[in-house]
């Protein structure tokens, strides 16, 4: 039943009439309209209450003191199996077992080979705040260890009925002590080889609130599954075993690696397309395994990074690691992802999360670049190229053939021989660049110089360059070589051309422009006349000459020598809200990239051939011969695909002559 009690203020007609309804639930057996005796959750209520309305300080018990704190540490049964399989990684484990039933509500088991305990340890262990893993404050910063608090035994022993069993050594002593409640009953002796096992059982069982808001056996099964995956990739040597309701579900042995720990867990398949990641610099250092372009994901989930060992969930690192990628991927394209960031421990907090699934880092900007750098030249070599969708062309009937715009004497280019490498060829391997561009080409194609016909490079680049056959419906160009067809989105990958040679200049502190005849004048966006002669001198270092006519009024003397006289007019309007947005943070690198690389996206899109722009061979050629000279050539700088590749044997198989 519930009691309702009313209090009104007096009643006036200038005065509305105001209700108070409190209502709570009265303990079993208690009569609404009785007082409440004051040793009930009512009474203590009211009586922790005084007349104006405010609660009185006072001090919990410690049993309800450590039932609070256990659910900062224990939310569910997976945060049980997060913190006893940690355990058995400090204790030097290198075989872990866990058993689990009903969904880890009935009982969970954790027992691993470690180094075990004695018995005045043991029963030390389940005391809060006791630990061997730190001695002091200094030590938070050198933890090697996942744990380090000393408050997971005791704050899961507290929501369950608990049982430990330990041994120190082979013929050591070995113990049992059971936990229910927090309450630790006598030790009685054990036999069992070096090692621990923890038994928890009746998770939440006296805070019956907590297990209401618990998922379905099969669903906290599942969050078990998803916590342990990680430490079986942090810990490759350390073999692994998973049970539910006595069906296997992981049985892994020591691995030598990482690549062959990911082989035991997904497949030969995906384990041997990962591409290696590494780089060290000042201290730390960076490795780990991507995927390639044929094997990407439409979410994050299959990103798994660690920081010392140690799996988190850290929004700096995934925002690097999404910074490293872009422009790579098609939007909404993620690869698959294995991060290892290790960096001395002063460097890093771990002492920020009840779960330590977050961390803090003292030199924010040199581990963001640190990550990003290290994906970006795993993943930029040209070679990452999207593969052909593997769907058998159709056969032409003829009546579409205006679409096409065959070139005569494309072959004049010279096929590649069947023993010769094209650069195109090169592309599919990330191991490898063009370096024959960028040795001797790259600074002739910027400069405009001429290259001598006898020079070794242009030599091998007029074998390498896939030969232009001809243009699609005015927006797609079609070439080949010896191993492959090409289809490039001509627009994209000009694009792609173009942003990376405005970067360049951006870095070389360049900016080629071209005087108008009779100068343009454009309006000021309104409410922003004020803040135009802040922005001229980044404008100038863009190319552009302007002078401010007013206050809502630019004049256009100069645009950047990239850019057409009408399209340099459209993309000044699209970079003034770019640069109304944020002001150059000379002081911020991440920030003063991110600019740079929308002002040189923004300007190249405007620069680029358009869709439907009808090309000579030549020029086609010529797109597709500084294509090849990018360090990412996969996408256009928005991230859309740039070039499709279908391999020759693909296309046999296609047409059934494999």
């Amino acid at each position: 039943m519930r009691s309702i009690r009313r209090w009104r203020t007096s009643i006036s007609p200038r005065r509305p009439l105001r209700i108070f309804t409190m209502i709570h639930a009265l303990p079993a057996g208690e009569q609404p309209g009785r007082r409440s005796n004051s040793t009930t959750p009512a009474g203590r209520l009211r009586r922790s209450v005084n007349l104006r309305g405010m609660t009185q300080v006072r001090i919990l018990p410690a049993s309800e003191a450590q039932l609070i704190a256990a659910g900062e540490v224990v939310e569910r049964p997976a945060s049980v199996i997060r913190e006893l399989v940690e355990n058995a990684l400090d204790a030097g484990g290198q075989r872990i077992r866990v058993d689990i039933h009903g969904g880890g509500l009935v009982r969970m088991r954790v027992a691993d080979n470690g180094s075990g305990m004695s018995p005045a340890d043991a029963r030390l262990a389940l005391q809060r705040h006791a630990t061997s893993k730190i001695t002091c404050l200094e030590d938070l910063s050198r933890v090697t260890t996942l744990g380090f608090r000393g408050e997971a035994l005791p704050s899961i022993a507290s929501v369950s009925r608990l049982t430990l069993e330990t041994a120190a050594g082979e013929g050591g002593e070995a113990v049992r002590l059971v936990v229910e409640g927090g309450t630790t009953g006598p030790a009685q002796p054990a036999s069992r080889p070096r090692g621990t096992t923890v038994t928890v059982e009746d998770l939440f069982y006296n805070t019956p609130a907590r297990r209401k808001f618990l998922k379905k056996p099969a669903s906290e099964f599942t969050r078990i599954s998803d916590v342990l995956l990680p430490e079986m990739l942090a810990r490759p040597q350390v073999g692994f075993y998973l049970a539910h309701e006595g069906r296997v579900s992981v049985d892994l042995a020591p691995a030598a690696d990482l690549r062959e720990r990911i082989a035991g867990l997904w497949g030969v398949r995906l384990a041997g397309g990962l591409i290696p990641i590494q780089q060290q610099v000042a201290g730390m250092k960076v490795h780990g395994l991507v995927s390639g372009p044929d094997e990407t994901r439409g979410s994050r989930r299959g990103w798994n990074i660690f920081v010392n060992g140690r799996p988190v969930r850290d929004s700096l690192l995934i925002h690097a690691a999404g910074e490293g990628i872009a422009g790579l991927l098609p939007k909404g394209r993620y690869p698959v992802l294995f991060l290892f960031l290790e960096l001395p421990g002063g460097d890093v907090d771990v002492n920020v999360h009840p779960a330590k699934s977050e961390v803090r880092f003292a030199q924010r900007s040199a581990v963001f670049t640190l990550v990003r750098s290290t994906l970006r030249r795993a993943l930029a070599p040209a070679g990452y190229l999207a593969r052909g969708s593997g769907v058998a062309p159709q056969v032409a009937d003829g009546r579409g053939s205006a679409a096409w715009s065959v070139h005569e004497g494309s072959r004049a280019m010279a096929d590649t021989g069947p023993g010769q490498e094209s650069a195109a060829s090169r592309l599919q391997s990330p191991a490898e660049t063009a370096d024959i561009f960028h040795r001797d080409l790259s600074s002739s194609l910027e400069s405009g110089t001429e290259v001598s016909s006898s020079s070794p490079a242009l030599k091998e680049q007029k074998e390498a360059v896939p030969v232009v056959i001809a243009q699609y419906r005015d927006c797609f160009i079609v070439a080949h070589d010896a191993d492959a067809l090409y289809l490039l989105d001509q627009h994209a990958a000009h694009e792609r051309v173009l942003y990376e040679e405005i970067l360049a200049s951006f870095a070389r502190h360049e900016s080629p422009r071209q005087a108008l005849l009779f100068p343009l004048s454009m309006d000021v966006p309104p409410g922003h006349g004020s803040r135009i002669p802040a922005l001229l001198p980044r404008l100038e270092s863009l190319g552009f000459g302007l002078e401010a006519f007013g206050d809502e009024t630019l004049l256009v003397r100069h645009v950047p020598a990239r850019l057409p006289e009408a399209r340099a007019m459209e993309a000044l309007k699209d970079l003034l809200p770019i640069l109304l947005e944020v002001e150059p943070p000379d002081a911020d690198q991440e920030a003063r990239h991110r600019l740079e690389h929308k002002l040189a996206a923004t300007m190249a899109c405007h620069a680029a051939v358009r869709f439907h722009d009808s090309l000579t061979r030549e020029r086609m050629t010529e797109i597709v011969r500084r294509w090849l000279l990018c360090r990412e050539p996969l996408t256009c700088p928005h991230g859309r695909t740039a070039v499709v590749r279908w391999p020759h044997d693909q296309l046999l198989r296609a047409f059934g002559r494999s």
